[in-house]
């Protein structure tokens, strides 16, 4: 019995669209294609952001124009995180909850947000993140192609 994941949907390493399910039984991701045949590949959880970001979510890489982006860990789950929902603002608390598992009523980990976040822009390139003020921020989605 499998289960479907949850978005974003990547492509299969074949380039199929597909719905990624989870095989119960073995633990293995597989590929279910739009039209409900299986494809045997293993999918890839690859999300294409703005600026020709890449961030693969397995590998714990991200490339900008097919070059590597180097981050510190904490940059890279901002941005893991950030993945996780693009198209969607995450906010400020879910974010700090995620990130460093810690509670948002700690002050100074909002302003290490802002900085981290900072500094990720200054790594990956402008217009890749945006800012949703007092609310959280958001990975916009780029090309698939």
């Amino acid at each position: 019995m499998a289960i479907a994941a949850r978005p974003p949907a990547p492509l299969a390493l074949c380039g199929c669209d597909v719905i990624p399910v989870v095989d119960l039984r073995t633990g293995q991701r597989r590929a279910i294609t739009e039209h409900g045949q299986a494809c045997m590949k293993p999918v890839r959880h690859v999300v294409h952001a703005a600026g020709g970001l890449d961030v693969d979510l397995d590998r714990c890489e991200a490339r900008r124009g097919g070059q590597p982006v180097y981050l510190t860990p904490n940059e890279w789950r901002i941005l893991a995180r950030l993945a996780q929902d693009i198209g969607r603002v995450v906010t400020h608390r879910a974010m700090i909850g995620d990130v460093w598992d810690a509670p948002w009523t700690d002050i100074g980990l909002g302003h290490a947000l802002r900085t981290h976040v900072a500094r990720l822009r200054a790594r990956i390139g402008p217009g890749v993140i945006e800012t949703r003020v007092g609310i959280g921020y958001l990975l916009l989605p780029g090309e698939r192609a």
